[in-house]
């Protein structure tokens, strides 16, 4: 979306939504987008580029594969220098599992009335297989990841 988009969809979304909340907005304004005051319209551009390149910029986010790399180490420098040392990891798999939520607009608290879901929680569940190399001896265990981005380790198993 371009900054004049945003601004745009801010206009007409406040405007619909100022009633059910009790708010009145100013004549001038409250108006189509096309016959809103171009000082005004500017300064909403404005205003809508520069949060929008803010949010870029927090959301810059790796390509899927490194993405899973950068993950991947994480967790095979966790388990071979914090938690397992002198262990060497031989594989690591993984799931996400993806909670959502409704929005205030799908339980009918303002509108619209289509049901929209957010995304309220992610978690990240990794298998871990490990191996000394001097003794050979096996582990196996999981590793979650927080919402706060820690580490924890859980269901270790030894083998041989």
């Amino acid at each position: 979306m371009t900054p004049e988009d945003i601004a745009r969809l801010f206009h007409e979304t406040y405007e619909r939504l100022a009633p059910q909340f009790g708010y009145e907005t100013r004549k001038e304004s409250a108006v189509a987008w096309s016959d809103v005051p171009a000082a005004n319209r500017k300064l909403m551009i404005a205003v809508a580029g520069v949060v929008s390149a803010r949010l870029a910029e927090e959301q810059k986010l790796l390509p899927i594969p490194a993405q899973v790399e950068a993950m991947h180490s994480k967790i095979r420098a966790f388990i071979e220098n914090e938690a397992w040392q002198g262990f060497k990891v031989t594989l690591i798999t993984g799931y996400l599992e993806t909670q959502y939520a409704p929005t205030l607009a799908s339980r009918d608290e303002i509108s619209p009335t289509h049901a929209e879901y957010i995304t309220c929680e992610v978690k990240a569940r990794f298998s871990v297989d490990a191996v000394h190399p001097a003794n050979k001896r096996r582990i196996s265990c999981h590793v979650d990841i927080t919402s706060d981005g820690k580490l924890c380790l859980s269901d270790t198993r030894f083998g041989v």
